[in-house]
Protein backbone atom coordinates (compact mmCIF):
# COMPACT_ATOMS: atom_id res chain seq x y z
CA UNK A 1 0.00 0.00 0.00
CA UNK A 2 0.82 3.73 0.44
CA UNK A 3 3.09 5.28 -2.63
CA UNK A 4 2.30 1.66 -4.81
CA UNK A 5 -1.43 1.74 -3.68
CA UNK A 6 -3.91 1.78 -6.13
CA UNK A 7 -5.55 4.78 -5.94
CA UNK A 8 -5.28 8.17 -4.39
CA UNK A 9 -7.59 10.00 -2.36
CA UNK A 10 -6.48 13.76 -2.97
CA UNK A 11 -8.15 15.75 -0.08
CA UNK A 12 -7.36 19.68 -0.54
CA UNK A 13 -8.17 21.92 2.66
CA UNK A 14 -8.30 25.42 4.45
CA UNK A 15 -9.84 25.74 8.15
CA UNK A 16 -11.72 22.25 7.57
CA UNK A 17 -11.49 21.42 11.11
CA UNK A 18 -15.55 21.08 11.90
CA UNK A 19 -15.71 18.35 9.41
CA UNK A 20 -12.51 17.00 8.58
CA UNK A 21 -12.06 14.49 10.50
CA UNK A 22 -15.38 12.40 9.35
CA UNK A 23 -14.42 13.08 5.83
CA UNK A 24 -11.17 11.37 6.68
CA UNK A 25 -12.83 8.50 8.72
CA UNK A 26 -14.98 7.96 5.59
CA UNK A 27 -12.32 6.87 3.82
CA UNK A 28 -10.14 4.50 6.25
CA UNK A 29 -13.52 2.62 6.82
CA UNK A 30 -13.39 1.80 3.00
CA UNK A 31 -13.78 -1.99 1.91
CA UNK A 32 -11.16 -1.44 -0.47
CA UNK A 33 -8.08 -0.87 1.79
CA UNK A 34 -5.15 -0.30 -1.38
CA UNK A 35 -5.35 3.42 -1.26
CA UNK A 36 -3.68 6.61 0.20
CA UNK A 37 -4.36 9.77 1.29
CA UNK A 38 -2.80 12.76 0.26
CA UNK A 39 -3.92 15.99 2.26
CA UNK A 40 -2.62 19.03 1.26
CA UNK A 41 -3.56 22.10 3.71
CA UNK A 42 -3.66 25.86 1.94
CA UNK A 43 -2.24 26.87 5.40
CA UNK A 44 -5.09 26.75 7.85
CA UNK A 45 -5.19 28.78 10.73
CA UNK A 46 -7.47 26.52 12.76
CA UNK A 47 -7.68 22.80 13.83
CA UNK A 48 -6.74 21.11 10.76
CA UNK A 49 -2.68 20.95 11.08
CA UNK A 50 -3.40 18.89 14.21
CA UNK A 51 -6.05 17.24 13.19
CA UNK A 52 -3.89 15.97 10.20
CA UNK A 53 -0.87 15.02 11.94
CA UNK A 54 -2.83 12.77 14.58
CA UNK A 55 -4.39 10.71 11.45
CA UNK A 56 -0.95 10.76 9.68
CA UNK A 57 1.02 9.15 13.60
CA UNK A 58 -1.89 6.25 13.71
CA UNK A 59 -2.25 5.36 9.60
CA UNK A 60 0.86 5.39 7.39
CA UNK A 61 -1.38 5.68 4.74
CA UNK A 62 -2.33 9.06 5.59
CA UNK A 63 0.24 12.08 4.02
CA UNK A 64 -0.19 15.50 5.28
CA UNK A 65 1.74 18.31 3.49
CA UNK A 66 1.32 21.84 4.22
CA UNK A 67 1.89 25.14 1.71
CA UNK A 68 3.66 28.05 3.66
CA UNK A 69 0.55 30.27 2.33
CA UNK A 70 -2.80 30.19 1.11
CA UNK A 71 -2.14 29.73 -2.65
CA UNK A 72 -5.74 29.60 -3.67
CA UNK A 73 -8.28 26.62 -4.03
CA UNK A 74 -7.21 26.08 -8.07
CA UNK A 75 -4.07 25.52 -6.94
CA UNK A 76 -4.72 23.51 -3.64
CA UNK A 77 -7.01 20.50 -5.86
CA UNK A 78 -4.07 20.48 -8.93
CA UNK A 79 -1.28 19.96 -5.86
CA UNK A 80 -3.07 16.92 -4.30
CA UNK A 81 -3.59 15.26 -7.37
CA UNK A 82 0.69 16.23 -9.00
CA UNK A 83 1.26 14.63 -5.24
CA UNK A 84 -0.51 11.28 -6.35
CA UNK A 85 1.31 8.37 -8.43
CA UNK A 86 -1.46 6.08 -8.32
CA UNK A 87 -3.18 4.17 -10.93
CA UNK A 88 -6.47 5.78 -9.45
CA UNK A 89 -7.36 9.59 -8.62
CA UNK A 90 -10.53 10.47 -6.52
CA UNK A 91 -10.71 14.66 -5.70
CA UNK A 92 -12.43 14.25 -2.01
CA UNK A 93 -13.84 17.26 0.15
CA UNK A 94 -13.38 18.06 3.13
CA UNK A 95 -17.34 18.43 3.87
CA UNK A 96 -18.20 15.26 2.62
CA UNK A 97 -18.71 11.74 3.05
CA UNK A 98 -18.46 8.61 1.12
CA UNK A 99 -20.26 4.77 1.78
CA UNK A 100 -18.04 2.20 2.74
CA UNK A 101 -18.27 0.48 -0.43
CA UNK A 102 -17.49 3.03 -2.46
CA UNK A 103 -13.87 2.97 -3.68
CA UNK A 104 -14.45 -0.96 -4.29
CA UNK A 105 -17.29 -0.37 -6.10
CA UNK A 106 -15.69 2.10 -8.35
CA UNK A 107 -12.31 0.50 -9.14
CA UNK A 108 -14.59 -2.64 -9.67
CA UNK A 109 -16.04 -0.83 -12.56
CA UNK A 110 -12.94 0.52 -13.91
CA UNK A 111 -11.11 -2.80 -14.31
CA UNK A 112 -13.64 -4.38 -15.63
CA UNK A 113 -13.84 -2.40 -18.54
CA UNK A 114 -10.76 0.16 -19.98
CA UNK A 115 -13.03 2.21 -21.92
CA UNK A 116 -14.10 3.59 -18.64
CA UNK A 117 -12.70 6.39 -17.57
CA UNK A 118 -14.85 7.64 -14.50
CA UNK A 119 -16.53 5.94 -12.23
CA UNK A 120 -18.79 7.55 -9.44
CA UNK A 121 -22.47 7.32 -7.90
CA UNK A 122 -25.59 8.29 -7.45
CA UNK A 123 -25.28 11.02 -4.45
CA UNK A 124 -27.33 12.40 -1.05
CA UNK A 125 -27.48 15.34 0.44
CA UNK A 126 -26.18 15.57 4.42
CA UNK A 127 -26.48 18.12 6.63
CA UNK A 128 -24.47 19.93 8.90
CA UNK A 129 -24.79 17.26 11.90
CA UNK A 130 -24.65 14.55 9.17
CA UNK A 131 -28.53 13.78 8.56
CA UNK A 132 -29.48 12.86 4.96
CA UNK A 133 -31.53 14.87 3.67
CA UNK A 134 -32.02 13.47 -0.04
CA UNK A 135 -30.66 11.22 -2.35
CA UNK A 136 -30.29 11.90 -6.38
CA UNK A 137 -29.35 10.38 -9.51
CA UNK A 138 -26.88 12.46 -11.78
CA UNK A 139 -28.34 14.65 -13.91
CA UNK A 140 -25.06 14.50 -16.02
CA UNK A 141 -25.36 10.80 -18.31
CA UNK A 142 -21.73 10.31 -20.05
CA UNK A 143 -21.76 6.33 -20.21
CA UNK A 144 -22.78 6.70 -23.93
CA UNK A 145 -19.99 4.78 -26.13
CA UNK A 146 -20.42 8.20 -28.52
CA UNK A 147 -17.85 10.72 -27.89
CA UNK A 148 -19.67 13.48 -29.23
CA UNK A 149 -23.13 12.69 -27.01
CA UNK A 150 -20.81 12.80 -23.90
CA UNK A 151 -19.30 16.04 -24.77
CA UNK A 152 -22.51 17.04 -25.57
CA UNK A 153 -23.78 15.83 -21.73
CA UNK A 154 -20.81 17.50 -20.46
CA UNK A 155 -21.34 20.86 -21.33
CA UNK A 156 -25.10 21.39 -20.37
CA UNK A 157 -25.45 23.56 -17.67
CA UNK A 158 -28.17 21.69 -15.90
CA UNK A 159 -26.01 19.23 -14.52
CA UNK A 160 -24.43 19.84 -10.74
CA UNK A 161 -21.10 18.47 -12.28
CA UNK A 162 -21.56 15.43 -9.66
CA UNK A 163 -19.03 13.29 -11.50
CA UNK A 164 -16.04 15.44 -10.21
CA UNK A 165 -15.60 13.30 -7.11
CA UNK A 166 -15.12 9.91 -8.94
CA UNK A 167 -12.69 7.85 -9.42
CA UNK A 168 -10.74 8.65 -12.22
CA UNK A 169 -7.59 6.87 -14.49
CA UNK A 170 -4.51 9.20 -13.69
CA UNK A 171 -3.35 8.79 -17.16
CA UNK A 172 -6.19 10.21 -18.34
CA UNK A 173 -6.03 13.07 -15.80
CA UNK A 174 -2.39 13.74 -16.80
CA UNK A 175 -4.09 14.41 -20.47
CA UNK A 176 -5.59 17.48 -19.34
CA UNK A 177 -4.32 20.92 -17.78
CA UNK A 178 -6.22 20.08 -14.68
CA UNK A 179 -8.35 22.62 -13.30
CA UNK A 180 -8.49 25.85 -14.27
CA UNK A 181 -8.55 29.52 -12.27
CA UNK A 182 -12.30 30.16 -13.83
CA UNK A 183 -15.75 29.47 -12.77
CA UNK A 184 -16.98 26.15 -13.84
CA UNK A 185 -13.42 24.67 -13.93
CA UNK A 186 -14.92 21.44 -12.68
CA UNK A 187 -17.42 20.86 -15.79
CA UNK A 188 -14.67 21.74 -18.30
CA UNK A 189 -12.70 19.10 -16.51
CA UNK A 190 -15.25 16.84 -16.83
CA UNK A 191 -16.37 17.34 -20.67
CA UNK A 192 -12.77 17.12 -21.93
CA UNK A 193 -12.40 13.16 -19.78
CA UNK A 194 -15.56 12.56 -21.38
CA UNK A 195 -13.91 12.86 -24.66
CA UNK A 196 -11.34 9.88 -23.68
CA UNK A 197 -13.67 7.51 -22.59
CA UNK A 198 -17.36 6.36 -20.50
CA UNK A 199 -18.33 7.01 -17.42
CA UNK A 200 -20.14 5.05 -14.85
CA UNK A 201 -22.64 5.65 -12.08
CA UNK A 202 -23.42 3.22 -9.42
CA UNK A 203 -27.41 3.56 -9.44
CA UNK A 204 -27.09 3.64 -5.16
CA UNK A 205 -26.22 6.59 -3.36
CA UNK A 206 -22.47 6.11 -1.98
CA UNK A 207 -21.26 9.30 -2.01
CA UNK A 208 -22.89 12.36 0.40
CA UNK A 209 -22.26 15.88 -0.12
CA UNK A 210 -22.71 18.00 3.13
CA UNK A 211 -24.86 21.39 2.78
CA UNK A 212 -23.70 23.48 5.14
CA UNK A 213 -23.76 27.61 5.09
CA UNK A 214 -19.76 27.26 4.98
CA UNK A 215 -19.82 25.82 1.38
CA UNK A 216 -17.92 28.27 -1.04
CA UNK A 217 -21.23 28.55 -3.43
CA UNK A 218 -22.71 30.73 -0.94
CA UNK A 219 -19.58 32.78 0.16
CA UNK A 220 -19.40 33.66 -3.54
CA UNK A 221 -22.69 32.83 -4.84
CA UNK A 222 -22.44 34.25 -8.88
CA UNK A 223 -20.07 33.56 -11.39
CA UNK A 224 -18.76 37.04 -11.18
CA UNK A 225 -17.34 36.81 -7.82
CA UNK A 226 -16.27 33.28 -8.25
CA UNK A 227 -13.73 34.34 -10.93
CA UNK A 228 -12.69 36.70 -8.28
CA UNK A 229 -12.16 34.17 -5.82
CA UNK A 230 -10.20 31.30 -7.96
CA UNK A 231 -8.05 34.16 -9.98
CA UNK A 232 -7.30 36.90 -7.52
CA UNK A 233 -5.51 38.70 -10.23
CA UNK A 234 -8.91 39.40 -10.93
CA UNK A 235 -10.86 40.02 -7.93
CA UNK A 236 -12.59 43.69 -8.74
CA UNK A 237 -12.11 43.40 -12.37
CA UNK A 238 -14.65 43.51 -15.13
CA UNK A 239 -14.98 39.34 -16.04
CA UNK A 240 -17.06 37.86 -18.80
CA UNK A 241 -17.34 34.39 -16.83
CA UNK A 242 -19.65 32.64 -19.30
CA UNK A 243 -17.62 33.96 -22.64
CA UNK A 244 -14.29 32.19 -20.67
CA UNK A 245 -15.96 28.78 -20.29
CA UNK A 246 -17.18 29.03 -23.59
CA UNK A 247 -13.33 29.54 -24.82
CA UNK A 248 -12.71 26.68 -22.40
CA UNK A 249 -14.77 24.24 -23.78
CA UNK A 250 -13.32 24.73 -27.25
CA UNK A 251 -10.23 24.51 -26.25
CA UNK A 252 -10.93 21.03 -24.31
CA UNK A 253 -12.21 19.74 -27.60
CA UNK A 254 -8.75 20.86 -29.51
CA UNK A 255 -6.65 19.14 -27.24
CA UNK A 256 -8.23 16.06 -28.03
CA UNK A 257 -7.01 14.35 -31.12
CA UNK A 258 -10.73 13.66 -32.26
CA UNK A 259 -11.25 12.03 -36.06
CA UNK A 260 -12.87 15.05 -37.86
CA UNK A 261 -16.43 13.74 -38.19
CA UNK A 262 -16.59 13.77 -34.01
CA UNK A 263 -14.21 17.04 -34.01
CA UNK A 264 -16.86 18.61 -36.26
CA UNK A 265 -19.70 17.10 -33.86
CA UNK A 266 -18.57 19.09 -30.59
CA UNK A 267 -18.22 22.17 -32.48
CA UNK A 268 -22.06 22.01 -33.52
CA UNK A 269 -22.55 21.24 -29.97
CA UNK A 270 -20.42 23.93 -29.08
CA UNK A 271 -22.64 26.23 -31.21
CA UNK A 272 -25.50 25.18 -30.16
CA UNK A 273 -24.44 25.81 -26.69
CA UNK A 274 -23.43 29.71 -27.91
CA UNK A 275 -27.28 29.34 -29.18
CA UNK A 276 -28.89 28.37 -26.03
CA UNK A 277 -26.97 30.03 -23.36
CA UNK A 278 -26.93 33.30 -25.19
CA UNK A 279 -29.07 34.97 -22.56
CA UNK A 280 -26.36 34.22 -20.02
CA UNK A 281 -23.81 35.40 -21.95
CA UNK A 282 -25.74 38.50 -22.45
CA UNK A 283 -25.55 39.10 -19.03
CA UNK A 284 -22.14 38.87 -18.65
CA UNK A 285 -22.14 42.16 -21.61
CA UNK A 286 -24.53 44.16 -18.92
CA UNK A 287 -22.68 43.34 -16.30
CA UNK A 288 -19.18 44.63 -17.95
CA UNK A 289 -21.16 47.60 -19.11
CA UNK A 290 -22.71 48.66 -15.83
CA UNK A 291 -19.59 48.27 -14.36
CA UNK A 292 -17.77 50.17 -17.15
CA UNK A 293 -20.35 53.37 -16.89
CA UNK A 294 -20.78 53.05 -13.02
CA UNK A 295 -17.38 55.69 -12.43
CA UNK A 296 -19.29 58.07 -14.97
CA UNK A 297 -22.86 58.18 -13.00
CA UNK A 298 -21.18 57.99 -9.50
CA UNK A 299 -19.48 61.24 -10.03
Amino acid sequence: MGVNALIGVGLPVYNGEEFLATAIDSVLAQTFQDFQVLISDNASTDRTEEICREYVARDSRVKYFRAPENRGIVWNYNEVFKLSSQKYFMWFSHDDVIAPTYLERCVKACEEDPNVVLCFSNWGEIDSAGHLRFTQKSRVVMDSPDRVERFRAAISLDHLCEPWCGVTRSDILKKTPLYGSFADYDRVMIAELGLYGRFVEIPEPLFFRREHEGRSIYMHPTRFERTGWLDRKLKGSIVFPHFREYREFWAAASRVNLPWRERMGCDWALLKWAATYWPRMATDLRVAAHETLRPLFSR
